[in-house]
């Protein structure tokens, strides 16, 4: 059974936090990633939905890239950048630690094909925003759109996950997740396409930091396993 995903809420309260969190329940999501400064710690899950932390990242150098990315890798199980900058999103997409990138309107830049290259080698996501892509239809800004859409075929030439996300920081702005897809349409993206980047992907995603923070995880490819009271690495 497919199971939805919506890897980018971002709430402003703690109020707001718990209030989307059951709608996204009841929208039909099975998991969420909450990022911004609203902390999961105490926090009582609603049952039948799996919530992880994610933190946004907006550096402005690639240094500053590095810096943070030190800091918080072990910290959250999602971890994405906020490109304003070609220096910081190569340095971004080429970095193992780092497990999405996107790109704000108003920024200039989009998921170009050198990115999506340096991304296919690290197992870094593009994700797109809901919020981002009103934005742009908002400002009826038709060269964001084909930049957005442009983005999207650099990473599915290269094998790269592109995310679908709301990017809500409040219940107004969250969508039911099939409705979510199909506004991928604008970019002429095929609804089945687009319901893999709200369900398969960011589940991918989760799996793999979950088995990267579980202690097992030494190295892209290697893992620690037990085998008859031994270690072995894999």
């Amino acid at each position: 059974m497919r199971r939805f995903i919506d890897l980018h809420l971002r709430p402003r309260s703690r109020g707001e936090m718990e209030a989307m969190l059951e709608k996204a329940l009841r929208l039909g999501y099975g998991g969420v990633a909450v990022a911004g400064s609203q902390t999961l710690e105490g926090l009582e899950a609603p049952k039948g939905l799996d919530i992880v932390s994610r933190v946004d990242l907006k550096p402005k150098t690639a240094g500053a890239l590095k810096a943070s990315l030190r800091r918080v890798r072990t910290l959250y199980v999602v971890v994405a950048v906020e490109c304003r900058s070609k220096a910081v999103a190569r340095q971004a997409a080429r970095d193992h630690r780092v497990d999405v990138v996107y790109f704000p309107p108003g920024s200039g830049l989009w998921f170009d094909d050198a990115e999506a290259r340096l991304a296919a080698q690290t197992g870094c996501a593009y994700e797109i925003n809901l919020t981002e892509l009103l934005a742009l239809i908002a400002g009826r800004d038709a060269h964001g759109l084909r930049r957005m859409a442009e983005g999207v075929w650099n990473a599915w030439r290269r094998d790269v996950p592109v995310i679908l996300s709301t990017g809500a920081s409040n219940r107004l702005e969250m969508r039911e997740p099939r409705g979510l897809a199909s506004l991928m349409t604008l970019l002429d993206i095929e609804p089945e396409d687009a319901v893999e980047m709200v369900s398969t992907n960011p589940q991918g995603i989760i799996e793999r930091n979950r088995g990267r923070l579980s202690g097992e995880y030494v190295a892209p490819g290697v893992r620690i396993v037990k085998q008859g009271g031994g270690v072995d690495a894999r």
